[in-house]
């Protein structure tokens, strides 16, 4: 294998490094003796970036007169206490004892509905101006009994009229000794019995317009709907639905125009200033989760806001092919960031555990990986990967990669990167 026989990526990485070149030369000119004397000879492949990188020093020598430069400073890595945390996903909820659900009360057409979405609505502010035969229908029987009942009080006011002048001149003709006084006992019998029906039917007539109004109002009709069509003498076939309470129109199921029955939910008003994080844990951490724990929930959409809450509910069904458990946390949301159907990430803390602390200062990030710088001797600095834990404060836990009583560097470190670096791109 010549030199022309080499990729264009190993020729230009060969030039390019003074010491891969020499051991190349070399290589090459052993190749070729061996060549000469009948021999064959198998070149071998060059070593990639990745593999010289490996090789790269990854601890660092400074002077004292760098260190001062610098001004390094130094922590120990010691145990300390931090949150045992339990991580899972959840999603926002409007809680239910504080949602409000609106339906038709009868059939009819949605003639006007003045509000939207995400609205906020106040209590007995309208939502759906709807007509319906129902109601028409309803009012109709109203009008022609209330109608027919006037017509019998006015025949009995005549009658009572009759009797009365009967009654009074019955009255004279018996004091004048005239007529006998059985005549004057039956003209006031029938006169109080004509008062007494007048009374009936004025009693009826009261009832009536009270049976009615109470109907009426079962479908939303005002208090006052059995005087209104009494005055107007005409029927008024419309209902108004109503919010029952403040809060946010989270649903709206009817447009303009459109048929309702009196099963189907129309509107749903809820009170977001209070709202559910729902979220699942494992069958595994049952035991470590109970009402009333503190929650910190974030979520993507609000990277810089965090919300606390606590445990309100812990389902007692699992499901069979997640291996789940539902719970629900409330959480304060004055400001109504928190919307229903949110993505959300629900921290449950468990309590206090001891763990090995560090600066958070000290943590320098490449990639995916956290990286500390350690003293290991006088005046030297090695580059350690760790595996981190929780936050608590300004410290952080460190799962893997230091030991209690070692050191970090909680100042300075990208100075001690920058040496490092340095050495490595010499050595290369």
């Amino acid at each position: 294998m010549m030199y022309s026989d080499l990729t264009t990526y190993q020729r230009v990485f060969c030039l390019a490094n003074p010491r891969v070149l020499s051991a190349f030369l070399g290589v090459m000119l052993a190749g070729l003796l061996l060549t000469g004397c009948g021999g064959g000879v198998v070149i071998p492949v060059v070593p990639s970036r990745t593999e010289l990188a490996s090789n790269e020093p990854s601890s660092v020598v400074l002077t004292p007169a760098q260190e001062d430069n610098i001004q390094l400073r130094l922590a120990p890595v010691q145990w300390g206490m931090v949150s045992n945390i339990l991580q899972t996903t959840g999603q926002v909820q409007a809680i239910t004892n504080l949602m409000g659900h609106t339906y038709s009360p009868v059939r009819g057409q949605a003639v006007s509905v003045p509000v939207t979405i995400g609205q906020s609505v106040r209590q007995g502010q309208l939502l759906a101006w709807i007509r319906s035969d129902q109601i028409g229908q309803l009012e109709t029987d109203f009008l022609q009994q209330y109608l027919q009942n006037k017509a019998d009080l006015y025949q009995a006011k005549v009658q009572l009229d009759l009797s009365k002048a009967a009654y009074q001149r019955e009255t004279q003709l018996f004091a004048d000794k005239i007529s006998a006084r059985a005549d004057m006992e039956m003209a006031r019998a029938q006169y109080e019995k004509d008062q007494a029906s007048i009374e009936a039917l004025q009693i009826k007539q009261q009832a009536l317009m009270m049976t009615y109004q109470s109907r009426l109002s079962l479908y939303g009709a005002p208090a006052n709907m059995t005087l209104k069509l009494v005055a107007q003498n005409r029927i008024y076939p419309y209902i108004t639905l109503r919010a029952a309470r403040d809060g946010i129109l989270i649903n709206r199921n009817v447009n303009p125009g459109e048929l309702v029955d009196s099963n189907k939910e129309l509107f749903t008003i809820a009170d977001l200033s209070k709202v559910w994080l729902v979220g699942d844990i494992y069958e595994r951490d049952l035991e470590a989760v109970h009402l009333q724990q503190r929650v910190r929930v974030t979520l993507d959409s609000l990277a810089n806001r965090t919300f606390e809450g606590r445990v309100s509910f812990i389902d007692t069904m699992l499901d069979p092919q997640a291996r789940t458990l539902e719970i629900h946390s409330e959480v304060l949301n004055r400001q109504l960031l928190l919307k229903p159907n949110m993505f959300a990430r629900v921290a449950i803390q468990l309590g206090q555990k001891k763990a090995l602390m560090i600066p958070g200062t000290a943590l320098q990030r490449n990639g995916d990986n956290n990286y500390v710088y350690v003293p290991i001797g006088p005046h030297r600095y090695e580059e350690r990967r760790v595996v981190t834990g929780l936050s608590e404060g300004l410290n952080t836990e460190v799962l893997e990669g230091l030991k209690a009583g070692e050191s970090v560097v909680t100042q300075g470190s990208m100075e001690l990167k920058g040496e490092i670096l340095k050495q490595a791109a010499k050595s290369n």
